[in-house]
């Protein structure tokens, strides 16, 4: 872990133990272990998230699944509603001119299928706020992963922009001239390109709200619904005539703009309910070690458990009594013989300790010679 990291979770750390000093009243425990473990009686955030102690601001925040249906209904109806001018402009081509019908169809410049765009698009910029300002106070994410959302509101926004303001337009244009420098085709390195910046995204995002079955699968509808718009507009779907086309492709869009926001919506509301302690915290899994490293550790606890047997050899330093006794033992159970002759007690202290036992000529004389002056 690196230093930033470890700042980091000092930091939380102290900021959850005084909150809970502040509001010692509150039901929410703080979790106590390191990174990632919390159980069942831990909280994932700390007590300065309670929507008490934030701004008013996040009563918007919908605490229910009804209010969240209708804002998707509501949505989905405005859909339809600009679907359905963009279709009857065309009995209105005898009473007013085509410059003047552009607005209502979808497949101009400026129409209100773009303004509807960019309108979602901001309000999902201003959830991924509301969304950040209370993430940020989860007391595991040392990583600070919650920073995803500034870059989510920043991507919305700029999406916003470029509904209404024509941004789409310069970055083809800047990737067109990309291609050209680099002799490859702009019609494979536009889609590419969009793809993969698009793809990345959405799979972080996919990642970060994981938590929340819901919200997984109402971003996996929205991810579905842009899917199909790029296959009608790269005209990969030949069910689809000419005409209809665009209105097919730009009613996708739009409602794959709606399942954007729906999902940042029930992702807020599931981050109010881990608040307010009414979501359990899923214990997380401890890492798994390489077989390899297991191995190694089960063999060094082997070899420490079993036990050391004491080995001790001869030494000079042994007293005349031991080496006596040891002497008289000795004696007791063989017989003398010729061949082998028992030195005296007074020069078995000076007996080498390296010989294994077996004596030469040389040396038996010599004792016979020291033992004979000794008497």
């Amino acid at each position: 872990m690196s230093l930033r990291n470890e700042r980091r979770r000092r930091l939380l750390a102290d900021d959850s133990l005084a909150g809970a000093a502040d509001d010692e009243s509150s039901p929410i425990r703080l979790a106590a272990g390191p990174a990632g473990e919390t159980g069942p009686g831990a909280a994932a955030y700390a007590t300065a998230a309670k929507l008490a102690r934030q701004r008013p601001v996040h009563d918007f925040v919908p605490s229910r699944l009804t209010m969240i249906g209708l804002v998707v209904a509501g949505a989905l109806s405005t859909v339809g509603i600009v679907a359905a001018l963009s279709i009857w402009s065309a009995t209105l081509a005898e009473v007013v001119s085509a410059e003047e019908l552009l607005p209502l169809g979808l497949s101009s410049s400026h129409n209100l299928g773009n303004w509807l765009a960019s309108t979602l698009l901001l309000v999902a910029s201003l959830t991924s706020l509301l969304i950040y300002s209370l993430r940020r106070h989860r007391v595991d994410d040392y990583h600070g992963r919650y920073r995803l959302w500034i870059w989510a509101a920043l991507a919305c926004l700029v999406a916003s922009c470029a509904e209404t303001a024509g941004l789409a337009d310069l970055a083809h244009g800047l990737c067109r001239h990309l291609a050209g420098l680099s002799s490859l085709d702009d019609s494979v390195v536009w889609p590419i390109g969009t793809g993969v910046v698009l793809g990345a995204m959405g799979l972080r995002l996919l990642i970060e709200v994981r938590r929340s079955r819901l919200t997984v699968l109402v971003l996996l509808s929205s991810i579905g619904s842009f899917l199909l718009a790029a296959a009608v507009a790269l005209d990969w779907l030949p069910a689809v005539s000419e005409v209809w086309r665009p209105l097919v492709a730009r009613a996708s869009c739009l409602v794959g703009y709606v399942f954007l926001l729906a999902t940042l919506l029930l992702y807020a509301r599931h981050v109010v309910l881990e608040i307010e302690g009414r979501v359990a915290v899923k214990p997380s899994k401890p890492k798994r070690k390489k077989a390899k490293r297991a191995a190694k550790a089960t063999e060094k606890l082997a070899v420490a458990a079993t036990p050391k047997t004491a080995t001790k050899g001869r030494s000079d330093l042994d007293p005349v009594e031991k080496s006596q006794a040891a002497t008289s033992v000795a004696g007791s159970q063989s017989k003398p013989t010729a061949d082998k002759f028992v030195a005296p007690a007074a020069v078995v202290g000076r007996v080498d300790p390296d010989s294994q036992g077996a004596l030469s000529r040389a040396d038996r004389r010599k004792l016979r010679r020291e033992s004979k002056m000794a008497s």
